[in-house]
């Protein structure tokens, strides 16, 4: 028997750009061949294959346009997703753009033993407002 992986990305392809792309041909091509994958989206209409290989589950906590609202939404349905985490082996988080400080906290107080893997293609793991220009020192203006 196959662990069971869940997948949690605010965007799933086609929506989104070359992060939620990567995560789409990571799930595809590598973790269906090893796990039974659960990818958590806020997107209502991920690419069609994808059900060929894994389940997909939309949630609508991810689907807020605000961080602070999404954890509220999360800590509103604790229940919902205490039933995913308890079902898992690991939970993969590709992206900064997801809330991935507060889930991991969360998934840790429910399931102690799981493994999270962060994943941030853009190298952005806590911040989402930062940025590093050439030839300038951070200041203000850069963050």
């Amino acid at each position: 028997m196959k662990p069971k992986i869940l997948v949690f990305t605010k965007l799933f392809w086609p929506e989104g750009g070359g992060a939620e792309l990567a995560t789409y041909l990571i799930v595809r091509d590598i973790l269906s061949r090893y796990f039974n994958v659960t990818v958590v989206s806020g997107t209502r209409s991920p690419k069609l294959d994808l059900l060929e290989f894994t389940r997909y589950v939309c949630w609508s906590v991810l689907e807020a346009r605000y961080k602070p609202i999404e954890w509220i939404k999360l800590i509103m349905g604790i229940n919902w997703l205490k039933k995913l985490v308890e079902g898992a082996d690991i939970i993969y988080i590709p992206s900064h753009t997801l809330i991935p400080l507060p889930l991991t906290v969360v998934a840790k107080m429910i399931k102690p033993s799981i493994r999270v893997v962060l994943y941030s293609h853009n190298f952005q793991v806590l911040t989402y407002t930062s940025i590093v220009l050439a030839d300038r020192e951070p200041d203000m203006a850069t963050s």
